[in-house]
């Protein structure tokens, strides 16, 4: 039976790529379409060294949280930092320990990726 490819498309929903991976898996003399494959390779020449993500996840949770008052009653977990503090601040003073120590730091948007640290530990 023969169905007009942008009617399948539009009726279910899925773009032209995957009926066209299926069609193809389908025409190789599989019964069943395998996986898509994309972002699962080993080969990552730009990826960020973990011991250097833990490093930033331990510099940010060296700052003070506190409990802010005006959402305690519906949030008592939520910490928060201190309003005088921003993003490049503590990127500066993650640069500065790192030259103290010897050690290569990230770049601000790497840092600035590894602030999830901070809803992880109820801090925002």
């Amino acid at each position: 039976m023969y169905v007009c490819k942008r009617a399948f498309v539009q009726l279910h929903q899925i773009t032209n790529s995957k009926v066209d991976h299926i069609l193809q898996q389908i025409t190789a003399g599989k019964s069943a379409p395998s996986p898509d494959h994309r972002g699962k390779h080993s080969n990552r020449p730009h990826r960020v060294d973990p011991n250097k993500v833990d490093d930033v996840k331990h510099h940010i949770r060296q700052f003070p949280a506190e409990t802010s008052h005006y959402s305690r009653n519906k949030n008592p977990n939520r910490q928060y930092l201190s309003p005088w503090l921003n993003i490049c601040m503590m990127h500066r003073l993650y640069k500065e320990s790192c030259e103290e120590r010897g050690a290569e730091p990230v770049s601000l948007p790497t840092y600035r990726n590894n602030r999830t640290v901070l809803k992880d530990h109820n801090h925002i």
